[in-house]
């Protein structure tokens, strides 16, 4: 097998030659920028060969669980306005009720004109 350290820079000029000896040849292209490793084209067989061995370990593990959504309340909305931040989006229609029903009440302090956030 051949190794070649190729800059990023001269990579760009012959990328599909490189994929070629890679993929019919004995060859692997480590590429770099700055004098740093970045990345790597190798043959399929290659890959396949890294997979087989490493098994599991080149795996990511698995997304952490969504975190428990919040209790939407009209009591719990009404404090995120008042303290000034940005109320979440609604994704039901019961999430959207509660937003309408906050939006009732700001719309009547308004009018009446009072502090919507008091």
């Amino acid at each position: 097998m051949t190794e070649y350290t190729v800059p990023a820079t001269e990579m760009r000029l012959f990328l599909g030659h490189a994929i070629m000896a890679a993929t019919w040849g004995d060859s692997r292209f480590i590429i770099t920028r700055h004098g740093k490793v970045i990345a790597a084209i190798v043959g399929i067989a290659d890959l396949q060969y890294l997979r087989d061995r490493d098994g599991d370990v080149l795996k990511y593990p698995p997304p952490p669980p969504p975190a428990p959504a919040p209790e939407w309340s009209l009591e719990w909305l009404r404090e995120i306005y008042r303290s000034g931040q940005i109320t979440p989006p609604a994704h039901t229609a019961e999430q959207q009720a509660v937003q309408w029903e906050l939006a009732a009440e700001i719309g009547a302090k308004v009018i009446r004109g009072q502090d919507p956030r008091a």
